[in-house]
């Protein structure tokens, strides 16, 4: 491991209580005597969860009616470094510039369709369980170290012509942001919306 790796993990971890600072001696002096950089092959992840998926198809006087839901639940996510130090990042947020991860306990994706000739109408809801930012210093009062439970709702309308299919549509009706964190940029995260409510048009066709 790099050495500054090292020295990182070891003095963010409050009260120093990491294995990583073993690899740092110092004598009554407060001068760095030793400093172990040996490569250890300790790597490793360990995951579990569980995912459910359903589907539910209700014909009525309106048309075809569907429900589809897809949800995760994630009880465990710990990275093991080559050094020997766990990371457990269950329910947090973390990334560094444009590599950001997010391992809420829940995620949830609802879709419902009504479907009539050519015509369909699609509500969703999606659903990220809060989460904490992974390995942080103390944040300054206006920067949050946890964002809460998202909720999203998406309404889309799309009509079948011949071979071309026509979809508009409404990303976040509610305009919901989640609290900005250090942790992941506002501009890159690809767990939430932090452009907020936007519109869309597509045009699909089939050759």
């Amino acid at each position: 491991p790099l050495a500054q790796d090292i020295i990182n993990r070891c003095y963010t971890t409050p009260g120093l209580n990491n294995t990583e600072c073993d690899r740092i001696a110092r004598n009554t002096a407060g001068q760095v005597v030793r400093f172990d950089q040996l490569l250890e092959n300790l790597a490793k992840i360990e995951t579990s969860g569980v995912d459910l998926t359903t589907r539910y198809n209700l014909e009525t006087g309106l048309g075809d009616l569907e429900f589809d839901w897809a949800a995760s639940y994630l009880s465990e996510y710990v990275e093991t470094t080559n050094t020997g130090f766990k990371d457990d990042r269950t329910g947090t947020i973390n990334g560094v510039l444009l590599n950001i991860e997010s391992f809420p306990r829940w995620r949830s994706r609802l879709a419902a369709s009504l479907s009539k000739n050519d015509w369909q109408v699609t509500l969703k809801h999606r659903y990220i369980h809060s989460a904490k930012a992974g390995s942080l210093a103390p944040s300054p009062p206006e920067i949050h170290d946890e964002v809460d439970a998202m909720h999203y709702f998406d309404l889309s309308a799309a009509y079948q012509y011949d071979n071309m299919r026509f979809i508009v549509g409404i990303e976040n009706l509610s305009d919901q942001k989640p609290e900005y964190i250090s942790e992941a940029s506002v501009t890159s995260s690809n767990v939430y919306d932090w452009i907020g409510r936007y519109y869309f048009a597509r045009i699909k066709m089939n050759f």
